[in-house]
């Protein structure tokens, strides 16, 4: 079942499935069991999360809609991998470094708790395909939240109080006070 995360519109997958090996058993890959931002992840997932960390493709807000990160992966990204990781003193297996080299990428979502969801995917179409459909979801937040931009801009700060004359009803019509009166300018 997909991951929703509460400040996301996008669905995101917590767990991969495990693809066999050539020799057709399951592969072994370790999770991250400690309470945090990896908690049930593949033990991967960190040293990935932390080289998204150094640039790459990456959009999105982690406080109001999350923020996804893409990663490709494959043979060429094992080496980085793995030296990502020992500099948090893991030691990748056969079976994770296997695990990367037959993966074409990875999206990382980060959400406004500061957890970590890492969706593997095992082909590059399915890959840009999901990216894409982040990427919409993305501008379509941002549409939204610009048409309400837009109309905050319209707001000269200004504000309105009731009326305060005493010789008419209801105190009169309402008060305008200007930006100076609410900035003290």
């Amino acid at each position: 079942m997909p991951y929703y995360s509460s400040v996301s519109h996008v669905s995101v997958k917590p767990h991969y499935k495990p693809r066999p090996e050539p020799s057709g058993r399951k592969l072994d890959l370790p999770t991250t069991n400690r309470p945090g931002k990896f908690q049930g992840e593949l033990r991967i997932s960190e040293p990935i999360w932390e080289l998204t960390l150094q640039g790459g493709d990456g959009l999105g807000d982690a406080e109001t809609f999350g923020y996804f990160s893409y990663m490709e992966l494959g043979p060429d990204a094992v080496d980085d991998i793995a030296a990502q990781a020992s500099e948090s003193n893991i030691t990748l297996t056969v079976n994770e470094r296997f695990f990367i080299a037959s993966q074409a990428g990875a999206i990382v979502q980060e959400d406004s708790s500061g957890f970590v969801y890492v969706e593997y995917f095992d082909s590059k179409e399915v890959l840009d395909d999901h990216w894409n459909e982040i990427e919409v979801a993305w501008e379509e937040f941002n549409a939204e939240d610009g048409a309400e931009f837009e109309r905050d801009e319209d707001d000269d700060g200004g504000y309105v109080t009731p009326g305060n004359d005493p010789t008419m009803p209801s105190g009169g019509p309402p008060v305008y006070h200007g930006p100076e009166e609410r900035y003290g300018g």
